[in-house]
């Protein structure tokens, strides 16, 4: 119906007034969702779940033919021509557009891979222009939903001694949708149902119930449709321990995939200081032996030019010792200052519970309640600090930094994070990883240094009364913010680097590669840690050097996502 309105005046006896009115088609719009809707996300989609609705995993690849209501009767017939097929537009979003008013239906023509495809048909129509017509296969809001082809899973488990129960059993999808760990029971049999069609890895993860047995390697496993497939594990526990309690350090790589940064304090100061004092020392004993007791006469010249040769050179070993001494000790207090300025742009919350608390490992996700991360503004300090890429700290200790990162692992071991030079340097993440701590293990930086700053505490988390007391940091980045939980501390030689029980490993082939080297790290622990993680788990790596400057001492704990900040 055409909306204008015509003004008409009659003027004349006989006038004739022609109007001229123009219709518009009616067009219209189609759009389909297509969905699998779940009751509950899977522990890797938890943080995207924003509701308490049903947890929508929206399926690309789905096709869908559209046809006219030829016979006008609401009913899907033989008489019903396709008229064409819905474009895709995003992954699992369909649409038509610029359809005429009238009749239509959709019908599924095929589903998403490992998908039962629905075969109805369904009606709808276009009566208004411009309108937009939502068809849905089920409850409103939950989209064009499919049932997925599912399967069974049954794990076995049995160990030399007997024991079945009590170990923990990681299942995880190949594409990283599913992730659930089990126990398994007296009768050692798990049985997981209803799993989708898919590549399955299954992982024995150690625990308390393992530590005494050698854990079998992964398993990859294919769940067929209304199919059971079986896995079994089988534990052999040795009749001697498979290593001391304290365990050794693994064997040297024979070519080291590359260097660990030197992140030890230098030695100078001490020479420096050495040197001043030997100066100073030693110009006092020549001139009272040489002076007071001199084998020449009180007015020999040759007395006179020895005596003041040697205190020259004692006066320039001293001022020059004494100038470096001085300069590191500048050094010290220039980058105390320079970090003491940012607090300006972080401010640190009272928290509601207190972080030393141990949290139950089974917890993906910690109480937004119990946890308050600092606030950090990312935009202020990367006027003087590009590089920066987030800030970590230690609550209640002088562990509170920023964390750069750069193309190379030498540039911020002598720099400040505004580029200032100076031998404290700044905490910097390892140049192979991705600046927004995704990688399964994101390595940081920093020196140890004998003033306290810096890393230099890590080297407490050798005793196990600090870790107590000290289970969890914080890391904030620009996209959100992080709990470090610490799951294991230890010390390591810089030559293990490039082995596969290398704690500054980057790279794993499969999940399972990934699950045994953090079984291999947690083992390696000095402390105890109830904290439990898995292949879908990310670490954070702190990484500096042993008291001596020859090994190194490391601090690992896996991220969990928090999303309170204040």
């Amino acid at each position: 119906v055409s909306p204008q309105q015509h003004h008409v005046y009659i003027g004349a006896d006989g006038q004739h007034i022609e109007i001229r009115v123009e219709n518009t088609l009616i067009r219209g719009s189609v759009q389909v969702t297509k969905t699998e809707a779940v009751e509950e996300p899977s522990p890797v989609e938890k943080e995207d779940k924003k509701d308490k609705n049903s947890f929508l995993r929206f399926l690309p690849g789905a096709v869908f033919d559209l046809y006219a209501d030829s016979n006008a009767n609401q009913e899907y017939d033989p008489d019903d021509q396709k008229i064409g097929t819905l474009k895709e537009t995003d992954a699992g979003y369909h649409t038509a557009e610029n359809l005429l008013a009238g009749g239509y239906f959709i019908k599924e023509s095929k589903a998403p891979e490992g998908y039962q495809p629905d075969p109805n048909a369904y009606y709808f129509s276009i009566t208004e222009d411009g309108q937009v017509a939502v068809v849905e296969n089920g409850e409103a809001g939950h989209g064009f939903t499919n049932e997925a082809y599912r399967g069974n899973l049954k794990i076995t488990k049995d160990s030399s001694d007997g024991r079945k129960d009590g170990f923990a059993i990681e299942v995880k999808s190949a594409d990283g949708s599913y992730c659930e760990t089990f126990t398994t029971p007296k009768s050692g049999v798990i049985e997981v149902k209803d799993l989708r069609v898919g590549i399955y890895t299954v992982t024995e993860v150690a625990n308390r119930a393992s530590k005494d047995y050698i854990i079998p390697d992964a398993a990859t496993v294919e769940i067929k449709a209304d199919q059971t497939s079986t896995v079994q594990f089988f534990n052999e526990k040795p009749e001697k321990p498979e290593k001391p309690e304290k365990p050794s350090v693994p064997s040297n790589p024979s070519t080291p995939q590359k260097p660990v940064p030197q992140t030890g304090d230098d030695p100078y100061i001490f020479l420096y200081g050495g040197l001043l004092a030997a100066a100073l020392i030693g110009g006092s004993v020549f001139a009272v032996y040489y002076f007071k007791k001199g084998k020449y006469c009180r007015t020999s010249p040759k007395r006179t030019a020895v005596g003041a040769s040697v205190l020259s050179l004692c006066v320039l070993v001293a001022f020059g010792s004494g100038f470096l001494v001085f300069r590191d000790l500048n050094q010290y207090a220039e980058s105390k200052d320079a970090y003491q300025d940012l607090a300006g742009y972080v401010e640190v919350p009272e928290q509601t519970a207190s972080p030393e608390q141990a949290t139950d490992p089974t917890e993906t996700k910690q109480d937004d309640a119990d946890i308050v991360l600092p606030s950090v503004d990312f935009e202020a300090l990367r006027e003087n600090g590009p590089d920066i890429i987030g800030w970590l700290s230690l609550p209640d200790t002088v562990l509170n930094y920023p964390v750069t990162q750069t193309d190379n692992n030498e540039y911020y071991l002598n720099h400040l994070y505004d580029g200032t030079y100076n031998k404290v340097g700044c905490l910097f993440a390892d140049y192979e990883n991705r600046a927004d701590f995704s990688d399964r293990n994101t390595i940081v930086y920093g020196h140890n240094m004998r003033d306290g700053s810096m890393f230099a505490l890590l080297n407490r988390y050798d005793e196990q009364s600090y870790f107590d007391t000290h289970r969890q940091m914080y890391l904030v980045t620009p996209k959100g913010g992080y709990v470090m939980e610490i799951f294991a501390a230890f010390a390591a030689k810089p030559e293990e680097s490039g082995s596969e029980t290398s704690p500054w490993q980057l790279s794993w082939k499969d999940d399972g590669a990934y699950t045994t080297w953090l079984t291999a790290m947690k083992e390696r622990s000095a402390v105890e840690s109830d904290v439990t993680v898995i292949c879908s788990d990310k670490v954070l790596t702190l990484s500096t050097c042993t008291p001596g400057g020859t090994g190194r001492f490391l601090v690992m704990g896996k991220l969990v996502k928090v999303d309170n900040e204040i």
